[in-house]
This record gives structure tokens, sequence and C-alpha cells, in this order.
């Protein structure tokens, strides 16, 4: 964004009247840049991308003193930057429930957590197919070992294994 750019849209920002304008020249200017960057940031994910800039553009739009702001598109680029972390310690936090919860499940058979959880994980799991189910249910219900659940199951441990990884994959990618 260029100096006069930036000072037109400061101007125009101050004039209630005119703020929508501001809003859409600002929108168009940086839409494509931030895009880019939450692209990357956010493993190519397309939906996640879109969703991280409109929640930045949002906040923007919310704020009631945008005169405080000295370069608009910098605290448009760290917002976005903050708006991306969040997310990354909310998925972070998220994994680590899934974990406790399989952990529970390893031990007892049935998780006893929230109804909530439950219900994420009754649906995660409806999504794996019926080796992905077997090779969960083996390893992280009863608690076996890759080279145990590949007896039981009467597969190769690597298929096990890699039925497993997938399955969890699934689940986090559901529960996410």
């Amino acid at each position: 964004m260029t100096h006069d750019e930036h000072q037109v849209i400061k101007e125009f920002l101050g004039i209630p009247s005119k703020r929508e304008m501001a809003f859409s020249l600002l929108y168009r200017l940086l839409k494509p840049r931030l895009f880019a960057l939450a692209y990357r940031k956010l493993n190519e994910d397309f939906q996640s991308a879109e969703d991280v800039v409109q929640d930045t553009f949002f906040k923007f739009c919310s704020m009631q003193d945008y005169q405080s702001i000295e370069k608009l598109d910098s605290w448009l680029f760290k917002t976005m930057l903050n708006l991306i972390e969040n997310k990354r310690d909310k998925h972070r936090r998220r994994s680590k429930e899934l974990d406790l919860i399989i952990r529970n499940m390893q031990h007892s058979y049935t998780y006893q957590g929230d109804l909530e959880h439950k219900i994420d994980l009754s649906k995660a799991t409806a999504n794996l197919t019926a080796t992905e189910m077997a090779c969960f249910e083996v390893m992280f219900v009863a608690g076996h070992n890759s080279t145990s659940a590949a007896d039981i199951l009467q597969v190769h441990r690597t298929t096990c294994t890699r039925n497993l990884n997938q399955a969890l994959a699934k689940i986090r990618c559901w529960l996410f």
C-alpha cells in the first residue's frame, strides 16, 4: 500500500460517511497479500485462510479508534498473524484433549468424559473404514501394541500401524 493510499484511507476513516468506502478500499488493496500469507501459514488450507482474513478485517471494522494506528497494513498483518497463532494454539489444545481421551479409553475401555467429547469422538470414529476402526479399537481401546494388534487382526504390523495413523488423522481432522 502506497503512502498516498494509506493517507486517503486514514482520512476517510475519520469521516463517518466515508468509512465504508475506506473499508472497501483497504480490503481490495490488502486482501490478496493477507490471503497469500494466511494460506502459506495455514498449510495451504483455502477455507481457513479465507476465514482468518475475514476475521482480521472484522476485527478492524469493529474498532472505534483508527487514528491510533500508525500503519494500517502493519496492524492488519500483525493482527492476522496473532489470529493464526491463536488458531494453532486452539488446535494444539484440542489435540492434547484428544490424546487424553484416547489414554482414558485405553485404560477403561469406555470414555467417561463429558458428553460433548464423547459425541465428538463418536462422530469422528463413524468416518473410519472397518480396518481403521478395528486397528483403533484393538490398539487404543484394548491397549495392544502394533505387533499383537496385527496378530489379533491377522494383518501385517505395518498395515496395522498405517491404518491406525490414518484413523488418528481422520479423528483429529473431524475434531479440529
